[in-house]
């Protein structure tokens, strides 16, 4: 059986995915996140990110910088949001986006 660490957190200010301690995150969304940073990003590794709102919503959050092509969360109260990125070289992370347009 396939045991993926995860990391329960609580939304702040500042917060931390480190690579290290986990590769699946869990955070109850009590407030903004305004200061995210992701760090030890593995290439090819499969991360995951659940962020679930408390009764009052409207909690944002700001992706890390190496966070490519993330989408916003659901601001509803009590919404789950949940994101996979793939890491990539330089520890960018790359979120799977629907194309926007056809390639010619």
């Amino acid at each position: 059986m396939m045991s993926r660490p995860y990391q329960h957190l609580v939304s702040g200010g500042g917060i931390l995915f480190d690579g290290l301690k986990a590769v699946c995150w869990f955070v109850n969304m009590n407030s903004d996140v305004t200061n995210a940073r992701a760090s030890n990003i593995s290439p090819g590794q499969l991360y995951t990110f659940v962020f679930t709102q408390d009764g009052r919503g409207g909690h944002v959050m700001n992706w890390p910088s190496n966070c490519v092509n993330a989408a916003a969360i659901d601001p509803a109260p009590n919404a789950t949001s949940v994101q996979n990125f793939i890491g990539n070289i330089n520890g960018a992370m790359h979120a799977n986006v629907p194309p926007t347009g056809r390639v010619p």
